[in-house]
């Protein structure tokens, strides 16, 4: 049990040294994972990191995502362990 206990820790540790690792406007390249009415979901690629953009984002500028897309993305804030990223900033 102590063990568990251990393993448990350090994971959660590691979670969070990863989160401030992350600034703001930091650029990462990111794959396009899932597209849904609101949001397009994405992972960075190299880190790792599991995030969302705003779909309105892509809609507006007439960009036509796939699944599968690698894509400029600038991170913008965590919150309650949603990554938020924008491509706007990119051009």
């Amino acid at each position: 049990m102590e063990r568990k206990k251990n393993d448990f820790a350090s994971l959660l540790e590691e979670s969070f040294q990863k989160r401030k690792n992350i600034e703001e406007g930091a650029l990462f390249i990111a794959k396009v994972t899932s597209i849904k009415s609101d949001y397009v979901f994405i992972v960075t690629l190299g880190e790792n990191i599991k995030g969302i953009i705003p779909l309105e984002e892509f809609t507006e500028s007439g960009t036509n995502l796939k699944i599968g897309e690698e894509i400029k993305v600038h991170f913008i804030s965590e919150n309650y362990g949603d990554y938020y990223f924008t491509s706007v900033l990119t051009g």
